[in-house]
């Protein structure tokens, strides 16, 4: 079903597709509905077809999906370690 125009959207090598695609295609039915756009996930790329302004709309809410999980995994990463000390715990 074509709309308008279309656009290839790639995803980042270290995105998961599944996360775009969710559970019983849960985020693409979603991104489907905030964004007006109709999703495509062919290998590891997002076709998008429908208007200039859905497809921009879609394009957006796909680069705020990618930034959240390479920021989380940034944090899982870097940052969040926790060092256990044992000063107080003499033995005799």
């Amino acid at each position: 079903m074509r709309s308008g125009q279309q656009e290839l959207v790639k995803i980042p090598g270290d995105y998961p597709v599944g996360m775009v695609v969710g559970k019983h295609g849960s985020n693409l039915k979603d991104l489907t509905a905030r964004s007006g756009a109709l999703f495509q996930v062919i290998g590891q790329n997002v076709l998008l077809d429908g208007t200039a302004g859905n497809i921009a709309q879609a394009k957006r809410l796909l680069r705020g999906q990618f930034s959240s999980f390479q920021a989380s995994e940034s944090a899982r990463g870097h940052g969040l370690r926790f060092q256990v000390r044992t000063s107080g715990l003499e033995r005799e």
